[in-house]
């Protein structure tokens, strides 16, 4: 309670530029906390195939990857705030489209094109924000303020997906997505209290397409699998397994818990300058977790796993971001921040990739690929 209470009198104390970052973060991962793990669990309730589903995270990340380098530009001639004010629009039609979706039964065509929707959205969102914050961190506090923007927003995400499954069973998708889609327009409202910024971006100049760190780049690219491992195939693992939207929802509330109130601990380490142990200790702690997921049948378990995952994962999440933004900063923000966002959707498309073509849809098996991807933290 105490590391909760300290942080957030850290963010009343940060600079504004960086404040309002959080606050749009905290406001947006509150909605989105409400919504996005069920939102594979949806698509299979209105009769699409889990092969179907697993196509429509394909098509949402594929898009998220190769329209991050259009957001960029986009960044360049809007200004990073206003771009974000700007896929509000497109973030509205894609849950809309997800809507109607109960009414066009098993549309494929529908449901390809909600993806992509999504993918752009994702990336007019991700792009600007994440270069916001790059571009105002500083180094001596980079791994605290990491840590706050991982884990302030799980402080107010912890009750929401509980909160979301009791919506879901009462009355239904319909009021949750518009509910959605009002605490986004509110999330708009931090971004204007500094003025914009329009950045530079030159991808040209560079050498390269992707401008990346030869030793960061297999973090990134690991962490995209673990990324849709935690947040898009756990949720389906669980609710194939125990087949209610509460319990969905309350292992994504333990998993939030322990992000939470573990994170500002890893970032503390990592401004200490642990931030290669705690790397190493994250991977093999997540390793044992994934193989343990394995294995998992009863709720008690799964909740359980769901918050020792949300603990360890925010190991590998502070550390591998923090050094991301001690690179990048000072940089050219935008061409790194371009590059890490397709190094994390490649990582994001083979573990789908694999799940298709290789493991037969086995989400079980997929977890022992995580958990390979976790330890292999130990020797990059």
């Amino acid at each position: 309670m105490h590391v909760t209470h300290h942080t957030i009198q850290r963010l009343f104390r940060i600079r504004s530029e960086l404040q309002e970052v959080y606050w749009n973060l905290l406001i947006q991962t509150f909605a989105k906390s409400l919504i996005a793990i069920f939102i594979p669990i949806y698509l299979l309730t209105i009769g699409f195939t889990l092969q179907s589903v697993l196509i429509f995270a394909l098509l949402f990340y594929s898009t998220l990857g190769v329209f991050s380098l259009f957001s960029a530009y986009l960044s360049v001639r809007w200004g990073f705030k206003h771009q974000i004010v700007y896929h509000i629009p497109l973030f509205t039609i894609f849950y809309m489209t997800l809507v109607c979706m109960q009414f066009i039964p098993n549309s494929f065509l529908l449901l390809a094109i909600t993806g992509i929707i999504g993918g752009i959205s994702s990336a007019m969102y991700w792009v600007p924000l994440n270069s916001e914050f790059v571009k105002n961190t500083k180094k001596i506090h980079e791994g605290e303020e990491v840590a706050m923007v991982v884990a302030i927003p799980k402080l107010a995400t912890i009750l929401a997906p509980t909160a979301a499954a009791v919506i879901l069973t009462l009355f239904g998708f319909f009021p949750l997505f518009v509910l959605v889609i009002l605490i986004f327009l509110l999330s708009l409202i931090p971004l204007f209290a500094t003025s914009d910024y329009k950045p530079k971006f030159t991808l040209t100049q560079e050498k390269r397409l992707l401008v990346m760190n030869k030793r960061l780049a297999p973090h990134l690219f690991l962490r995209g699998i673990l990324y849709v491992s935690e947040f898009f195939l756990w949720p389906i693992f669980i609710f194939l397994t125990l087949h209610d939207f509460l319990d969905v929802g309350m292992a994504a509330s333990a998993a939030a818990v322990g992000i939470a109130f573990f994170t500002y601990i890893t970032g503390k380490l990592t401004d200490k300058g642990h931030r290669e142990t705690v790397k190493k200790i994250g991977g093999v702690a997540y390793c044992v977790v994934w193989i343990l997921r394995m294995f998992a049948s009863t709720q008690m378990e799964i909740l359980l796993l769901s918050f020792m995952g949300g603990m360890v994962a925010s190991l590998i999440e502070v550390t591998v971001f923090s050094s991301f933004c001690d690179r990048a900063r000072g940089k050219k923000v935008l061409n790194w921040v371009v590059s890490r966002e397709v190094l994390l959707a490649v990582g994001r498309i083979l573990m789908i990739i694999l799940l298709l073509l290789v493991l037969g849809l086995d989400i079980r098996a997929s977890f022992a690929i995580a958990s390979v991807a976790s330890i292999l933290f130990l020797f990059i």
